[in-house]
């Protein structure tokens, strides 16, 4: 009978509407403020030592001996679980299953410690090891919030660079014409987390010296949502999944360039330019579990099965919209 376990972090120490790039909804954002979206396959050389490739998975004591150890970022452990419990018991397969962060996928991943590893981000150039093969399931959006008494319903990509970065200090001066009484500062709130890999909110502002001097960086989500909520003066950022029927009577979310977060199709599209990207990754060359290899093909051609409030927006209809691919990693946006 297979199996799956799920152990806490405490046990491991570790196609387009508009035809051309012109009209993208990046057009509307200083492309000099933001970072890198994402890193090219082989562009990382000498990280570590030329035995590397054939250099086995070894699992943390505290993980036993299962058949597939996975650790993956917070962001789709609740999509994969339900898909990997029932792979597990269908396969006869113990499976155990942690969640966790990037950074924590990234700490297994250099002690070549977990078969399958899980990112909100695409890799970084210090991701890129020998063997190691990323496979993209998806994109989620990620949503600007504010107060549920602020009036704000829409700003542009421009507009959100200057929130954050302090250039708009007052509400008053956005476009949107509620936002004229609306006589307050703007406290900007961030979580800066994977601040070397491409994407997420450097897509934005590229780094933390890109923000106001009067940002509030908070450490966790649960702590963004917090910190905005109890502000009526604040804007933050999230994944939009996160923004549960719960959160929505407590804090607003914000439309971008005019495009709803919700509107699937844009987002598919590239027209809505806030997003996180989630890919997994396996090993080749030696020393690696050929069923974790399966296991994530198996994922992949699952994704149309994702829970739907998990807002993802997957592979194959990203590949269908022209956003580039290297075998099954996102490496660009449509025209790029």
């Amino acid at each position: 009978m297979g199996m799956i376990l799920n152990i806490s972090s405490a046990l491991i120490s570790l196609t387009l509407i508009f035809s051309t790039p012109l009209f993208a909804a990046t057009q509307f954002m200083d492309k000099t403020l933001q970072g890198p979206k994402f890193s090219q396959p082989g562009e990382a050389k000498g990280l570590v030592e030329d035995t590397w490739l054939k250099k086995k998975v070894n699992y943390p004591k505290s993980v036993g001996k299962p058949d597939i150890f996975i650790s993956l970022d917070q962001h789709f452990y609740p999509a994969a679980k339900p898909i990997i419990e029932s792979y597990a018991k269908t396969n006869g397969l113990k499976i155990v299953l942690h969640e966790g962060t990037c950074g924590t996928s990234a700490g297994m991943v250099f002690k070549k410690a977990a078969d399958i590893t899980g990112y909100c981000c695409p890799p970084a150039l210090t991701d890129r090891l020998p063997g190691l093969v990323f496979h993209t399931v998806g994109i989620i959006p990620n949503v600007l919030i504010t107060h549920k008494e602020n009036p704000v319903k829409n700003i542009s990509g421009s507009e959100a660079q200057k929130l954050f970065s302090g250039d708009i200090s007052s509400w008053q001066k956005l476009a949107d014409k509620r936002a004229k009484s609306y006589k307050y500062s703007v406290n900007p709130v961030t979580r800066l987390h994977c601040k070397i890999r491409p994407g997420h909110w450097r897509i934005l502002l590229d780094n933390e010296d890109l923000h106001s001097p009067m940002i509030q960086n908070v450490s966790t989500i649960p702590d963004m949502k917090d910190a905005v909520s109890a502000d009526p003066y604040s804007v933050g950022f999230i994944a939009r999944w996160l923004m549960t029927k719960k959160e929505l009577q407590r804090l607003n979310m914000l439309n971008l360039n005019g495009i709803d977060p919700d509107d699937h199709k844009a987002v598919a599209q590239g027209r809505y330019p806030l997003y996180n990207v989630l890919n997994v990754s396996t090993w080749s060359g030696g020393g690696y579990s050929r069923k974790a290899e399966k296991l994530v093909q198996h994922l992949l051609k699952q994704q149309d099965k994702f829970d739907p409030k998990m807002y993802i927006i997957p592979a194959n209809k990203l590949k269908a919209s022209g956003w580039l691919f290297n075998g099954n990693e996102l490496i660009g946006e449509p025209g790029s």
